[in-house]
């Protein structure tokens, strides 16, 4: 009973990581990207108008942070990962050659 428990708990980890975590994931990262992309183009058209460098600066600066905290937590994780060997045993991890069947 418990392995089969066990068993169902991962599948839905695993689900729930591939379905909604890793969409979510690109879905910040992509956003931050193109937040930091239209602070640049805003900038550019700015022209010498003070105040839309400076809402330009902001877009790029809140896109710069947003990169920087999603792949600072992402690193985080993978440290945490790694050192507790927990988690890195999924379906997406390619076969060391001498664990191949």
């Amino acid at each position: 009973m418990n392995d089969f428990l066990a068993s169902t708990i991962t599948g839905i980890i695993n689900a729930a990581k591939n379905k909604v975590l890793v969409p979510l994931i690109t879905l910040l990262i992509i956003s931050a990207t193109v937040i930091f992309i239209w602070g640049i183009i805003k900038y550019i058209s700015a022209a010498s108008d003070s105040k839309k460098i400076g809402e330009a600066r902001q877009f790029m600066l809140w896109g710069i942070i947003g990169l920087f905290v999603i792949v600072a937590m992402w690193g985080l994780v993978k440290i945490i990962q790694t050192t507790f060997d927990i988690g890195t045993g999924s379906e997406n991890t390619v076969p060391e050659p001498d664990n191949i069947p």
